[in-house]
C-alpha cells in the first residue's frame, strides 16, 4: 500500500508539476513578510477582524451582533485558525493568565506586556496564514476555470498571472477577508461554467451554494446573483415556457444560496436589526465607512 501511495503521489507530480510549480511560487511571495507582525507593519482592518474574531472566544460571543462586511464567515475562519494557537497556549499553561491580562488590558494605554503583545502577534500570523492558503487555492482555481473556459495553457498562463500579481499578493499578507472572497467568488465562476460544460445539475447547485458563501465572506459581491441567475435561466431553458416547471426545477437554489449564507453568518438570525441597518448602508455610506472594520487603532499597535 506504502509503494502504491508512493507511485500514486509521484504520477500526481509528473502529471501537474507546472500548476504545482506555479503553486509554490504563489505560496512563497505570499508567504513572504507574513511573519513581519511588527505593531507598524499591521493595518486597522486588519486588528479589528482579528479583535472581532477573538471576541468570540474571550467575550463567548459566537453570535457576532455586527456586520461590517455583511457577513461574518471570514472571522469564524479566523477563529477556526486560531485553534491550533490556543491549544498550545492550552498545553503550555499560558491560557489562564492571557486571558487575565486582556481582560485588564487598556486599550488606549501604550503599555502592554510583551507576552500579550507576543500572543496577539502568534494569532496574528494564524490569521495571515489562512489568507496565503486561500491565496494559493485561488490560483489553482484561476488555473482550472480558465483550462476550463479554453485549454491548459491557457490554465497556466491565468495561474501564473494571479501568482504574481501585486495587488493578491500583498493583500495575502494580511488577515483581512479580501483573498477568502476571491477564493470563493472564483469557485462560484468555476462551478458555473462546469455546469453549463456537463449540464449536470449538481454543479449548479455547488455553484448556488458557493455564491452564498462569497457573500456571507462580503456581502459586496452580492452582484454574483446576476451571472448565476442567468446561468439558472440558461441551464432550465427548456422549463421556461412552463413557469411553475420552472420553479420546482429552480427553488433549490436560493434556498441553498440562503442556507451558505446564512450557516456561516448565523448572527443574522440573533441580531436581525443590526444587519438591516448595516446592508441598508451600502446603498448610501461611502466605500471607506462602509466597508471598513474602522477598528479604533490602540496606541500600542501604532
Amino acid at each position: 500500500v506504502e509503494t502504491m501511495d508512493r507511485e500514486s503521489l509521484r504520477g500526481l507530480v509528473s502529471r501537474h508539476w507546472p500548476i504545482l510549480s506555479i503553486s509554490l511560487v504563489a505560496f512563497t511571495l505570499m508567504a513572504f513578510g507574513t511573519w513581519r507582525v511588527a505593531p507598524h507593519l499591521t493595518i486597522p482592518d486588519e486588528t479589528g477582524a482579528l479583535e472581532r474574531a477573538l471576541s468570540i472566544g474571550y467575550e463567548r460571543n459566537f453570535f457576532i451582533d455586527d456586520f461590517k462586511k455583511g457577513g461574518n464567515l471570514h472571522l469564524y475562519l479566523l477563529a477556526a485558525s486560531f485553534v491550533p494557537i490556543v491549544l498550545w497556549w492550552v498545553l503550555s499553561g499560558q491560557l489562564g493568565a492571557l486571558l487575565s491580562g486582556a481582560g485588564q488590558l487598556e486599550t488606549t494605554g501604550w503599555h502592554v506586556d510583551s507576552v500579550l503583545l507576543s500572543a496577539f502577534y502568534d494569532v496574528m500570523m494564524a490569521g495571515r496564514l489562512l489568507s496565503v492558503v486561500f491565496g494559493v487555492g485561488a490560483v489553482i482555481l484561476v488555473y482550472l476555470l480558465a483550462r476550463q473556459l479554453a485549454n491548459r495553457i491557457a490554465g497556466l498562463y491565468a495561474g501564473a498571472t494571479l501568482a504574481v500579481s501585486v495587488g493578491v499578493v500583498m493583500a495575502a499578507h494580511y488577515a483581512t477577508e479580501d483573498v477568502p472572497l476571491l477564493f470563493f467568488v472564483l469557485l462560484t465562476f468555476l462551478l458555473a461554467v462546469k455546469s453549463l460544460d456537463s449540464c449536470n445539475r449538481r454543479y449548479l447547485a455547488a455553484t448556488a451554494f458557493a455564491m452564498g458563501l462569497a457573500v456571507s465572506t462580503k456581502a459586496i459581491v452580492g452582484i454574483l446573483v446576476v451571472p448565476v441567475s442567468l446561468t439558472i435561466l440558461h441551464f432550465h431553458r427548456d422549463d421556461l415556457a412552463d413557469p411553475i416547471a420552472f420553479v420546482r426545477q429552480a427553488w433549490i437554489y436560493p434556498v441553498l444560496s440562503l442556507v451558505a449564507y446564512m450557516g456561516t453568518t448565523p448572527s443574522i438570525i440573533v441580531h436581525p436589526g443590526s444587519w438591516f441597518d448595516e446592508v441598508s448602508r451600502y446603498f448610501s455610506a461611502a466605500t471607506g465607512s462602509g466597508y471598513s472594520y474602522e477598528h479604533p487603532d490602540p496606541g500600542w499597535l501604532i
